[in-house]
């Protein structure tokens, strides 16, 4: 029963490899070892101590002490007592190593005695030797520094049961209150002095009418008395010269490295050669160093192609091919493919585009092309905004370009400055550039100093930013403006720190996790926190002087010139290739009809009517007509009229422009004039719509004019046969009509001579 409870204890305590500290025959070693694998715990049994420094750190490992005649516990290291190792001791008394335990350990005491002969001999044979209503307690270790061990009660066990906690919450809280037990804060002194402030160290760091100094070493040393006063311990300040290097003995960090500091009151960076040295339990302070500089406006005159790289002016260009040619390929009508060039280049820049295709495919091009050219319309116009508002802001981008400008440099005098930065040796190729070119006996500058020389515009400045901002009230909005910072440590979240795998490590991270749940941490950075002091003039547009446009303007001038002379050499080529005489009005060639019932149908309203042509046109030549024929009377006496006849018979005369003489002597009344007087015949006439106009020209047209002569109209010679009828054309193959002619379609009334 006894290895059931010891098994359910450490899978509480999420364990599953235990190390038993236990000099046992081997014999007990592995029933003990058998009845915990039956519960999923492996054991391994060890007689030396030393076993627990080899158990990995990355996991939780379990200890269980067995108190023995030949008493191990001497031996043990104290850091195996770390709150890593979840130790249980199985035993009616507490033994004597752990009267002076860490302060994190983690030690369950299981308050019953160990006997192997009724363990593992006892009449069940399984290591039961008591009732099955009867209850193990457990109690939980709790060590203080200054008050030593007390045990209070946790859990019970028992074989129905099972575990039950009972007071793990009254456990946790045992730990947050140190009862007023001293922790020392090793502070960096920075720049602090006595002559120079009126009050002890702990008075300035508290003094928020300095709170734009020594902001790092504030906020830290604030945020650990913060935690110091949540788990109801004592503040002891321990000031020190170094901040975060190693140079000589008075260093936070050595102070936290060997134990004689529990915390340190300067916010330092992760850094890879500290993680083996320092705990990080709290991120407090956002940390930015580097030079500041006033920069002269750059030039602009090249803005119209700074908004795009050219990458981006290539992926234009291609674009604009593409959609181009998609314009040009989904065009229906001849009109459309020849300004489809024209149309794409004017709705890339943003002018009227009102050719728009009749086509479904067409049209969708046309979408897909103003939305393109609207998209990169926004993205230039915005990025001509933003260069415009961010003027000289293209200035030094590293330091090696600030080691080749005119600028000198100068620095604040801290420790981290002078170690880790530029009177060591770095790897870091840019920074021993700049040094070496720039860096001189007079290089580190007290703050009023360097901004004296930062606003006489020939000095770059090395300080935190935020430090510098509360000095800058002084400068001009132009200076402001001109502001330019290279960075030598960019934005980076700093920490608290204390010593590593202390035994109050846990503890303080508890209370760092408490102080940003809460949002007093947030709060008090935000208090110390300052923000530059904004370029007014940047909220305006800027003004646009005429060095800025010059080259546009150069190239406008330069476009509006070719134009005229391209306008020039067109005209005098159409001089050239054309009579002075010849109409210059577009029209249709003369056997073109593809398109003209379209055009026709669909044709615009004309604007105005055109003024009459001269058409030199000659006479059409037509077959020479029959002789005339003196008309006669002539009456047949072998016709008898019918009965249905109620007039009289009436003499007719012959037909004067047909008559053939001598092909008989005179006609009957009651005969039909054509049977015996054949007529003309003249070709049908075209099909409606008319043909296209023909251009006017000196020879012939195509069609004669009239198009054919006028029937004369006779009238009837008999009342049983109709008269012959005029010819009618065809009902029209359209369901309507055209209601105009385009205007340059419509044919002028010939004028001829």
């Amino acid at each position: 029963m006894l290895a059931q409870a010891v098994a359910e204890l450490f899978k509480y305590k999420l364990v599953s490899s235990v190390i038993i500290l236990a000099c046992w025959p081997v014999h007990d070693k592995v029933l003990l070892s058998r009845e915990l694998f039956k519960y999923g715990i492996f054991a391994t049994f060890s007689c030396d101590p030393s076993a627990l420094e080899q158990a990995h750190l990355h996991k939780i490992q379990g200890v269980l002490y067995i108190p023995s005649p030949t008493d191990l516990s001497y031996k043990v290291n104290p850091g195996s007592f770390c709150s890593w190792y979840k130790w249980v001791v199985v035993g009616d008394s507490v033994p004597d190593i752990f009267q002076s335990v860490r302060y994190d350990a983690d030690v369950l005491l299981i308050n019953q005695r160990w006997n192997n002969s009724k363990n593992f001999y006892g009449t069940t044979r399984q290591g039961i030797s008591t009732s099955l209503n009867s209850a193990i307690y457990i109690d939980d270790l709790y060590t203080h520094p200054r008050d030593g061990v007390s045990l209070h009660s946790w859990a019970t066990w028992t074989v129905l049961g099972g575990l039950q906690v009972l007071f793990d919450r009254n456990r946790i809280l045992r730990r947050q209150n140190l009862k007023h037990y001293p922790i020392r804060i090793a502070t960096p002194m920075g720049l602090y002095a006595e002559g120079w402030y009126n009050g002890t160290f702990q008075e300035y760091l508290l003094d928020m009418t300095m709170a734009t100094r020594e902001l790092g070493v504030r906020s830290g040393y604030i945020s650990s008395a913060l935690m110091i006063e949540w788990l109801n311990a004592s503040e002891v300040l321990v000031p020190t010269m170094l901040w975060g290097t190693e140079v000589n003995n008075s260093s936070m960090v050595l102070k936290l490295r060997y134990g004689t500091s529990d915390l340190g009151g300067g916010a330092i960076r992760m850094m890879l050669e500290r993680l083996h040295k320092l705990d990080y339990p709290m991120p407090i302070w956002p940390f930015n160093v580097g030079f500041t500089y006033l920069a002269e406006r750059e030039s602009s005159s090249n803005m119209f192609m700074k908004p795009f790289t050219i990458n981006v002016w290539w992926c234009t260009l291609g674009l604009f091919i593409v959609l181009a040619l998609a314009q040009r390929i989904t065009a229906k009508h001849p009109v459309e493919k020849e300004g489809a060039y024209i149309a794409a280049l004017a709705t890339y820049l943003q002018q009227d585009a009102s050719a728009v295709p009749e086509g479904v495919s067409g049209r969708w091009s046309f979408l897909v092309l103003s939305i393109s050219a609207m998209l990169i319309h926004a993205y230039y116009t915005s990025a001509i905004v933003s260069a415009l508002m961010s003027a000289g802001r293209d200035g030094l981008d590293s330091l090696r370009a600030l080691g080749d400008s005119k600028y000198s440099i100068a620095s604040e005098d801290y420790d981290y400055m002078r170690y880790l930065m530029f009177d060591v040796q770095t790897n870091w190729d840019d920074l021993e550039y700049l040094k070496r070119k720039k860096k001189t006996s007079s290089f580190y500058q007290d703050i009023h100093t360097g901004v004296r020389m930062l606003q006489a515009g020939q000095t770059a400045f090395h300080t935190e930013y935020n430090q510098l901002y509360p000095h800058l009230r002084t400068f001009t909005d132009d200076q402001i403006c001109k502001l330019q910072y290279v960075d030598t440590i960019p934005e980076v979240l700093t920490w608290v720190t204390a010593t590593k795998n202390g035994q109050w490590t846990s503890t303080f991270k508890i209370a760092g996790a408490w102080l940003h749940e809460i949002g007093l941490a947030k709060r008090w950075v935000t208090r110390l926190r300052l923000r530059p002091p904004p370029c007014r003039a940047a909220l305006l547009a800027e003004r646009v002087n005429i060095d800025d446009i010059a080259p546009v303007l150069i190239i406008t001038l330069a476009g509006a010139l070719t134009s005229i002379v391209l306008l020039a050499t067109a005209s005098k080529a159409e001089a050239t290739t054309s009579p002075p005489t010849s109409a210059s009005s577009p029209t249709a060639p003369a056997g073109d009809h593809s398109n003209y019932p379209y055009n026709t149908f669909y044709a615009y309203p004309p604007y105005s009517i055109p003024a009459p042509q001269v058409i030199y046109v000659t006479p059409t030549q037509y077959p020479p007509l029959p002789g005339p024929f003196i008309p006669t009377t002539a009456v047949d006496p072998n016709v008898k009229p019918f009965k249905s006849m109620y007039y009289p018979r009436k003499e007719i005369a012959q037909p004067f422009d047909f008559a053939f003489p001598g092909s008989m002597d005179a006609l009957s009344p009651y005969q039909n004039y054509y049977d015996h007087y054949p007529f003309t015949q003249y070709p049908s006439p075209p099909q409606y719509p008319t043909p296209t106009p023909y251009q006017p020209s000196p020879y012939p047209p195509p069609y004669p004019y009239p198009e054919y002569p006028k029937m004369p109209l006779y009238p009837s010679v008999s009342p049983y046969q109709a008269p012959p009828q005029v010819y009618s054309p065809p009902p029209a193959p359209y369901p309507f009509p055209p209601i105009y002619h385009k205007s340059n379609e419509m044919p002028s009334p010939p004028y001829y001579l």
